[in-house]
């Protein structure tokens, strides 16, 4: 089921389906909405494949 979820991030234009709340979160970090700093102590770091994912889906 997760793998099935898991792609259709590939098959959707929005973040509605197929991303976590994680990524969720960095796609607003991204749109300027929330803090880097606060996004860094809660979430860590973040891959540079899953960053590239969701800038494609915020612009």
């Amino acid at each position: 089921v997760y793998s099935q979820w898991r792609k259709k991030r590939q098959t959707v234009d929005t973040l509605a389906e197929g991303f976590d709340l994680r990524e969720k979160a960095v796609a607003c970090v991204l749109a300027g909405r929330v803090c880097v700093s606060w996004f860094s102590l809660e979430f860590g770091d973040v891959e540079p494949e899953n960053l590239e994912v969701l800038l494609g889906k915020i612009h």
